[in-house]
């Protein structure tokens, strides 16, 4: 008999599988698919975040998290594959600076059955820092998503989902709020009255004074520069 934990994730890697197969071309390299918490985000993509002990080859990362299980199948499976989408485009495209999602990557999103929107409803920015999407009617996706819930796809339903509600997963917090909430500098100002923000593979942002060494407990990444941009009296 399989333990709970087996039957899991080896449902979250068969999905992998089926997406990969079905609107990938089976073009992307095997991901270890997780699920963790992030705060404001529904899932995140990390090139080459596993290493194998033996043989030293590197492995991405795509986490889903898990209290947008609760929001449908359907939302979170197109999470699991807007990840995917950038794994593709890490592998075969050319991303931007971490999290901004380009023009390139909308094209492929649209691609495969995904609208890329900021807001996550018709009408909001296709390209962007902070980026929802929502499912396009006829698409591939959902032509492939519709398709699992036929008998001889049942093994690909999740056995066990996050019984926490919420009402939304995805990042929606303003620049404002990330200042406020995730600067380093709650109480003081640098010398020099400028902060600058910092970015880790995951997409958690930080406001600080420049020279800082911080590192990412999520993701296991440094953080690095975005020298573009800079605020002056944040306090």
């Amino acid at each position: 008999m399989n333990g709970i934990t087996q039957l899991q994730f080896k449902t979250l890697e068969e999905l992998f599988d089926y997406y990969n197969a079905e609107l990938f071309g089976n073009q992307l390299q095997p991901c270890i698919v997780n699920l963790s918490r992030h705060r404001n985000a529904a899932g995140f993509f990390i090139f080459e975040n596993w290493q194998s002990v033996k043989k030293g080859d590197k492995k991405h990362e795509i986490s889903i998290n898990p209290d947008t299980l609760s929001m449908g199948s359907e939302y979170w499976h197109s999470t699991l594959v807007h990840e995917m989408v950038h794994q593709w485009q890490y592998e075969y495209g050319k991303p931007s600076r971490y999290s901004y999602h380009n023009k390139e990557f909308a094209q492929k999103m649209k691609e495969i059955g995904l609208q890329p929107s900021s807001t996550g409803k018709p009408g909001g920015a296709e390209t962007g820092q902070s980026m929802d999407h929502y499912q396009i009617e006829g698409g591939k996706f959902l032509i492939a998503f519709r398709r699992i819930s036929t008998a001889n796809l049942e093994a690909l339903q999740l056995p066990y989902l996050n019984a926490k509600k919420v009402i939304h997963g995805f990042d929606d917090s303003t620049e404002e709020d990330t200042e406020q909430e995730e600067t380093s500098e709650p109480t003081g100002k640098s010398k020099s009255g400028k902060k600058i923000k910092y970015m880790c593979p995951c997409g958690c942002k930080v406001w600080g004074k420049s020279g800082l060494e911080l590192f990412c407990k999520i993701c296991q990444a440094d953080f690095t520069c975005d020298p573009d941009n800079v605020s002056i009296g944040l306090d």
